[in-house]
């Protein structure tokens, strides 16, 4: 499982089976590192934002 490397401008046309997809990852916590599970809830909160 890798997580998603995305420029801040690609943030706003993430769909909602994107968004799903992300949070299933984030749920599984199946990352072969730290650092990917960190991209995802970096990227998980630029969403929010």
């Amino acid at each position: 499982m890798s997580a998603l490397n995305l420029e801040k401008e690609k943030v706003g046309v993430l769909t909602e089976a994107d968004v799903a997809t992300l949070a299933a990852r984030l749920e599984q916590d199946d990352y072969p590192n730290a650092f990917e599970g960190l991209n995802d809830w970096h990227l998980l909160r630029a969403i929010a934002f």
